[in-house]
C-alpha cells in the first residue's frame, strides 16, 4: 500500500473502514506499509465477522 502513497494513518483508517462497512473482526491483523491492497482483502475475506 505504500505504492498507493498511503501512510500508516490511511491504511489504519482503510482497515477500520472495511470493518465497520463489511461487518467483519479486522483488530489484531498486522498492517505494514508492505502490505499489498490484495493481500488486505485476502485477510478481509477470510476475517471472523464481528460479534462471533
Amino acid at each position: 500500500m505504500a505504492d498507493l502513497e498511503l501512510d500508516s494513518l490511511a491504511i489504519v483508517e482503510l482497515t477500520m473502514a472495511l470493518q465497520d462497512d463489511w461487518g467483519i473482526d479486522l483488530e489484531d491483523i498486522d498492517t505494514p506499509p508492505e502490505l499489498t491492497l490484495a493481500q488486505l482483502l485476502t485477510l478481509a475475506d477470510n476475517a471472523p465477522t464481528l460479534g462471533t
